[in-house]
């Protein structure tokens, strides 16, 4: 079937007609049983065996590289993105499209594109992806053992493409596998996955490991955030639309069926995970997009209160396209565009207008049944000012209902938590398989992520699980109260019962830490696992790592683990009270509404046995007590 253009400023159309197409490339030779080649437009006959003593490599003479597939990416057209809605979508699945994205050079809707061949709705390569050998060449990372021979290369600004390059000569018959380096840029990804520089040279863990994720994940979450305050409406809409278009259907179809999962599936574990981070999108998205409503007048707002219905769309002074008016009249029929002068009303109550036309003419009485709103077809023989100047109009006057469909997108995010009641159903019957096992544990600190977002944010609580600042009974003990309360979120629970065990967790922790100061203080008979439970990690002058102690915390008086077992001496236990205790606690439970006598500062302080000191009447300001809810 031809396709047609239309050139409205030339007011050319363009006619385009295939001759001679093939519609599968595969088949472009003659298709015989021996073909071979890409196309098949070989046979065996045209190739002679090699001599046993023959090698390749890409330096020989008539050798260059050899192109692997056609292209890497993309492979449809779903895969090309532009960077902000991929940037969101990596981080809505954990990162992993990040494992398959390229840059390319070409935009795309005037912004930078990349080209992604891993689903919208679960973060993992496509079925087409995975029919292609691309996808499975592997990285180089920074093993030395290992030899890049492939070159990623753009045979267009849209696309990328692998191609072998073998440097050192091959034998007939030998083999070697095909290894890709992705540069610089894919060192966060190294270092998630464990063989990034600082997992070699400083052992830093992988994502695996759940504090070493839950820190990372936090930085990510405040570089989203600074970039969703600076979006564009136009942006908040693009975004809104690929994920309601694109992603939710599929990540509400996968954890419907979560009750009678039973295998271990990544893909759904992310999907679930998915789920939550687009629902903690949207707050910030509706956050940035109620702050952009405000600035503008709230006349171009008519549909947000709830009257999504106009008596009439033409209003004065607005162009119009007139359908052969007036009938049975003298004066020829007009079809064509004109302005509303005025508008008024027939004897039986409907709109009649007066329409100006071309060189100063009117007609009068044109009944509302023979007008329309312009299309850009209507505009072909007009001025361009003419057409520039009614598409902003019809984009003003689309304004309020595009924006209503923003805010119901928004609030279609809204996190649905019944597939978790179904898994913490079957935990308590001791029914749940291991993958649900699995699920809502991740859950569980997804949502110790975003409390921990909030308390950073709010500065209530500085640098979480940072060894430099807080003692190995701290990290346990602001890791089990996270849990207590995301359970909370996540599944309900009586809120005596919640304060009881947060109480209760905090006085186990500032028993463990009064008996490991107080046992054996004076003597070298402590244990240094025990001692090293209250230690935190310094560098020296020479940047070696050590473990210290705090023995006396207004002079700083802190020891290594080694001096201390060797030399041992008391600890400053109300120092570690308030601020490995106090400080990781308090700012946790100020996160709930408690009501009027279930939780205060002074009830922690009395569970966990301390008196009033110098310390406490510091963190017990009126700052501290004038902390609102977040929850």
């Amino acid at each position: 079937k031809p396709l047609e253009a239309f050139y409205s400023i030339s007011g050319a159309t363009v006619t385009l007609k295939g001759s001679n197409i093939h519609t599968d490339a595969r088949h472009y030779g003659p298709g015989n049983d021996d073909s071979v080649g890409l196309y098949n437009e070989f046979t065996l006959d045209d190739f002679v065996d090699a001599d046993e003593n023959i090698t390749f490599s890409s330096k020989h003479m008539g050798c260059a590289l050899i192109e692997l597939e056609s292209r890497y990416a993309p492979l449809l057209p779903e895969d090309r993105k532009t960077d902000l809605v991929f940037g969101l979508k990596d981080f809505v699945f954990s990162h992993e499209p990040s494992s398959w994205r390229f840059d390319v050079t070409e935009e795309l809707n005037g912004r930078p594109q990349v080209v992604d061949f891993t689903e919208d709705t679960t973060g993992a390569p496509h079925d087409v992806a995975q029919s292609h050998i691309s996808m499975y060449v592997n990285e180089v990372g920074h093993n030395m053992e290992l030899v890049e021979n492939i070159a990623a290369f753009m045979p267009s600004s849209r696309a990328v493409a692998y191609y072998i390059h073998i440097d050192k000569p091959m034998a007939k018959d030998e083999t070697v596998e095909l290894l890709v380096n992705y540069k610089e840029h894919y060192e966060e990804m190294r270092e998630r996955r464990g063989y990034g520089i600082a997992n070699i040279r400083d052992g830093a863990k992988s994502d695996a490991h759940d504090i070493t994720r839950v820190r990372r994940n936090l930085k990510d979450r405040f570089l989203v955030e600074e970039s969703i305050l600076k979006f564009t409406e136009d942006e908040i809409r693009q975004v809104v639309d690929f994920f309601k278009r694109r992603v939710c259907g599929g990540l509400k179809d996968a954890t419907s069926k979560l009750a009678s999962v039973e295998k271990d599936d990544p893909d759904l574990l992310r999907q679930c995970i998915a789920q939550r981070r687009i629902h903690w999108l949207s707050k910030i998205l509706k956050t940035r997009f109620h702050a952009l409503l405000g600035r503008r007048a709230t006349a171009s707002l008519p549909f947000i209160d709830g009257s999504d219905v106009e008596e009439s769309i033409f209003q004065r002074d607005m162009l119009v396209f007139v359908h052969g008016w007036p009938k049975k009249d003298p004066r020829p029929e007009y079809t064509g565009l004109g302005t509303i002068t005025s508008i008024s009303k027939d004897k039986h109550n409907r709109n009649v207008f007066e329409v100006s036309v071309s060189e100063g003419k009117y007609i009068e009485s044109v009944p509302e049944a023979v007008v329309t709103v312009p299309t850009l077809e209507d505009f072909k023989d007009q001025p361009t000012r003419m057409k520039n100047s009614w598409i902003k109009w019809n984009k003003e006057k689309e304004l309020p209902r595009m924006r209503l469909q923003v805010l119901k997108g928004l609030d279609d995010f809204k996190w649905d938590p019944s597939f978790v009641w179904d898994i913490s159903a079957g935990l308590v019957t001791g029914s749940s398989s291991e993958m649900q096992t699995k699920i809502l544990k991740s859950l569980r600190w997804e949502i110790s992520e975003e409390l921990l977002f909030l308390l950073t944010k709010e500065k209530r609580l500085y640098h979480p699980f940072d060894i430099k600042l807080w003692c190995p009974i701290s990290v346990t003990l602001l890791t089990k109260c996270l849990h207590l309360i995301a359970d909370y979120l996540l599944m309900g629970r009586d809120q005596e019962i919640l304060c009881k065990t947060f109480m209760g967790f905090a006085r186990d922790a500032a028993n463990e830490l009064r008996n490991i100061i107080n046992e054996n203080g004076n003597t070298k008979n402590q244990a240094s696992s025990h001692v090293s439970s209250l230690a935190f990690v310094e560098k020296t002058d020479s940047q070696e790592t050590i473990n210290v102690l705090v023995a006396e915390a207004v002079h700083v008086d802190k020891l290594s683990v080694e001096d201390y077992l060797s030399d041992p001496q008391l600890l400053d236990l109300d120092w570690y009270l308030t601020h490995q205790i106090i400080l990781a606690a308090h700012p946790l439970a100020s996160l709930i509404h408690w009501g009027d006598s279930l939780y205060s500062i002074e009830k922690l302080c009395e569970e966990v046995g301390l008196e009033e000191t110098s310390y406490l009447n510091f963190y017990t300001s009126q700052e501290w007590r004038e902390w609102r809810p977040l929850l």
